[in-house]
Order: C-alpha cells, then sequence, then structure tokens
C-alpha cells in the first residue's frame, strides 16, 4: 500500500512539474480609481492599440475576476451560490500580448494566484473566427473565457444550476471590465460564439461549457 500511494504521488508530481505554471505579481487591494468614476466610464471598446500588457495588469485582472478575496483562503471576488465557484477562467493571449508570457492558451489558478499553460501558439484569430467571424477581437492583445463546470452546481440547486452559474458569470465578467477601466484599458463582453469550437479550442473537459468572452487591451 505504501508503495503504491508513493508511485501515485510521483506520478502526480511529475505532472506538475511538466506543466508550466507562471506565478502572477500580488493584486492590489486599496486604492485605485473610485468605484463610481469607473462605473461611469465603462463602455464597449472594439478597437485596440498593438500595446502589450503588463504582467501586472493581468495580475489585477484575473484578481478582480475570480481572485481569492479572504483570508481562509476561499472567499472570490465575485458571489457564488453556495460558495461552490463553478467557473474556469481561460486566458487566450496574443503573441507580444502580455510583456514576458509567451502567446497561448493558460487557466487562471485562483488557490494561489498562478496560470497554468494549456497550449502554445497565437489563438486569437481562430477566437474571433469561432466568435461568429467578429476580427475585431483579433486586434485584442488579450481575451477571457468564462466556462463553467455545472455538476456540483447542479447537485445540489438542480433546475436551478444554470440559473446560478449565469448570474455569476456576469458578476465576475463586470468586476473584470469595471477594473480594466481602473487600468485604463478596454474591454466588451463577447456572448456570440460556436460552443463547440470555442471548447474544442481551449481543450475543455466534456462536463465544461464556454460562457462568456472579454477581450482586453489598450484603447486607440
Amino acid at each position: 500500500m505504501r508503495r503504491y500511494l508513493t508511485a501515485s504521488w510521483i506520478f502526480i508530481l511529475a505532472i506538475c512539474l511538466k506543466a508550466e505554471i507562471i506565478n502572477l505579481p500580488l493584486a492590489q487591494t486599496t486604492g485605485g480609481v473610485g468605484i463610481n468614476q469607473v462605473i461611469t466610464k465603462r463602455r464597449s471598446v472594439r478597437r485596440f492599440s498593438s500595446q502589450s500588457l503588463t504582467l501586472n495588469e493581468l495580475s489585477q485582472l484575473l484578481w478582480s475576476a475570480q481572485g481569492i478575496t479572504d483570508p481562509y483562503g476561499k472567499k472570490r471576488s465575485a458571489p457564488s451560490a453556495g460558495a461552490i465557484y463553478p467557473l474556469k477562467l481561460y486566458i487566450v493571449i496574443k503573441t507580444n500580448g502580455v510583456k514576458g508570457i509567451d502567446a497561448g492558451i493558460y487557466l487562471y489558478i485562483p488557490q494561489n494566484h498562478s496560470i497554468r499553460l494549456i497550449k502554445k501558439g497565437d489563438y486569437m484569430r481562430k477566437l474571433a473566427e469561432i466568435s461568429y467571424g467578429q476580427f475585431w477581437i483579433e486586434k485584442a492583445p488579450i481575451a477571457f473565457i468564462f466556462c463553467a463546470d455545472p455538476q456540483r452546481m447542479m447537485a445540489r440547486y438542480r433546475e436551478r444550476a444554470w440559473l446560478y452559474i449565469h448570474l455569476e458569470t456576469g458578476m465576475a465578467g463586470e468586476n473584470l471590465m469595471l477594473c480594466a477601466v481602473s487600468l485604463e484599458l478596454g474591454s466588451c463582453a463577447v456572448g456570440a460564439f460556436w460552443d463547440n469550437k470555442l471548447a474544442n479550442l481551449l481543450q475543455l473537459p466534456e462536463t465544461q461549457k464556454p460562457l462568456l468572452i472579454i477581450p482586453v487591451g489598450k484603447k486607440l
């Protein structure tokens, strides 16, 4: 039994070491632009410059959407029914989209405020094609994609599970867009895309479903 457990842990450790994990700088939790100002200034932006985002900006945006915000390491920046937190936040980064990070698709890990590489490459044009040919998306240096695994939510809330998941996605997405305003960035919520094609691009498990895309970048 002991040998079996040891071998299992070695296998898990090997997988973790193989995965490319990028630890993010700590997000700022004080200061910043006043909430009334960012609400007033928020608009849907579809024209972006070629300027790269910084690692600090990426960190702040991710934290605003799904970051851990309590000292016990459980509660996040956006509310969730029953504190279940079914959302998964993926990031598509184009070439030179974020300084110091290779182009690729990443998954945000709230528990240690890091991102894990899913696959390398510049997939921003592909994302635009999947989004019913909205090619303005291709100009954004980065896009955030909210997905959900509904199993635990359905086990507890049954027929109301998807309602709660969609509410949570909207609240987390608004957090991210308001944070973008505070960083003098533009963003736009996108709900038009081919679900299956986007799921394939992100290599989602069968239980997960994509719900919302938010491209972000410096405004022209």
